[in-house]
């Protein structure tokens, strides 16, 4: 994929570029470790300054590439990952439908990647990267008083399904709660195993016509679908997550 960065008045020369090779870096990796192209293909990337909506990416979507908003102040590349990742996450999904499942799965993925890459990208190393994720993780835990600890595997689907059920897509705290118990679940296994599945365990489904821009659809999410497809790709992960579901 190629990009551009629109408004570069907001962003000096050096951190445009440097805001470049973050980006760069995080991209690659994401196509790396999920291994097939978007559902609506390789695209131009234009990235937008954007503090009042980013990060984000924009609605309607065009033809001949995604429009993404991020809020980059300065030099910081654990922000620049977090966020870029999440965004990518909804390209490789489908930008034209989302959900609270996506979202949190969005947000899984913004924390995984940050953890696959963030370590090489500053003097501190791995501790940076950890204190980073913990730092986010205390924030959620606070303002929702409620730890991770605290959350049952056994309530994730429910909890998914109330979420669901009052169409609530950004309650970010609560989604990183969520993650960050998925997490626990899932990364022994396979850390990205849910975001190559959720495409095709939505209803309703995003459509065929992958030139059919002009829908914007919430979602919900099938688990027994997703059970299902995850069972082609990682028996084990779904078995898991089954036992957890029936519990």
């Amino acid at each position: 994929m190629t990009w551009i960065i629109e408004n570069k008045s907001h962003l000096d020369k050096g951190i445009s570029e440097y805001v470049e090779r973050i980006f760069s870096l995080t991209l690659s990796h994401i196509s790396q470790r999920i291994g097939y192209q978007p559902p609506l293909g390789v695209k131009a990337i234009v990235l937008i300054y954007d503090c009042k909506q980013g990060p984000i990416v924009y609605w309607p979507l065009k033809q001949g590439k995604y429009e993404i908003g991020l809020c980059i102040e300065g030099i910081f590349p654990y922000q620049i990952i977090y966020q870029m990742a999440h965004e990518i996450c909804h390209i490789y999904i489908d930008p034209r439908v989302n959900g609270t499942m996506i979202e949190i799965v969005c947000q899984k993925t913004a924390l995984d990647i940050l953890e696959e890459i963030g370590a090489s990208l500053t003097n501190a190393g791995q501790a940076g990267v950890d204190k980073y994720i913990s730092d986010i993780r205390l924030a959620a835990e606070t303002n929702q008083n409620l730890t991770v600890e605290q959350l049952d595997p056994d309530s994730i689907f429910r909890r998914i399904q109330e979420l669901e059920s009052t169409k609530t897509l950004y309650d970010r705290d609560y989604n990183n709660l969520i993650a960050f118990k998925l997490k626990e679940i899932i990364d022994p296994i396979d850390k990205l195993g849910l975001i190559k599945s959720i495409r095709n365990s939505i209803t309703p489904k995003p459509p065929s016509d992958t030139t059919d821009l002009n829908t914007n659809t919430q979602t919900q999410v099938n688990f027994d679908k997703l059970i299902e497809n995850i069972k082609l790709d990682n028996l084990e992960l779904a078995e898991t997550l089954a036992d957890i579901k029936k519990n």
